[in-house]
């Protein structure tokens, strides 16, 4: 579980005389560039990945996530224009490729891809919740958008 509420909803539930059981499934870290066409990391293009929770922007350790070859932000469908914002101001460059991948892995998984400097526009009016945002080169494997 990675940034859940797993530990409250699993006492909750245990304090209400309920059994629980976990069942170990795949990260959404992992799945949403999976199914969205491209790595999570490369050889050549992202030997390292960084992974934050993007439902408090301003909780996120910019300098981090900007030193990281890849940066994979959860919850991050509100977050998208500060994602871009601070990653530019820290000095990635505005063409470093950005994904949002939407219900990730799932029938419904839709993707859009652009930069830093115009994924506000390309996600614009859209409902991006839930998504994961993936940041770095290994973003433009993808071969203009197909899914594996």
């Amino acid at each position: 579980s990675v940034f859940s509420r797993i530990t409250q909803e699993m006492a909750a539930l245990q304090s209400a005389g309920i059994q629980v059981d976990v069942v170990p499934g795949v990260s959404s870290v992992l799945a949403a560039p999976l199914s969205a066409g491209f790595p999570l990391t490369d050889r050549d293009l992202g030997k390292n990945f960084i992974v934050c929770s993007a439902h408090q922007a301003g909780a996120v350790d910019w300098d981090a996530a900007c030193a990281a070859d890849t940066a994979v932000f959860l919850m991050g469908g509100r977050a998208v224009r500060e994602i871009a914002s601070q990653m530019t101001s820290r000095g990635r460059e505005p063409s470093t490729p950005v994904a949002v991948v939407r219900s990730a892995a799932t029938p419904q998984q839709t993707v859009w891809f652009g930069s830093l400097s115009d994924i506000e526009e390309r996600t614009k009016g859209e409902r991006l919740s839930p998504c994961v945002v993936v940041v770095g080169c290994v973003v433009g494997t993808a071969g203009g958008g197909r899914r594996l």
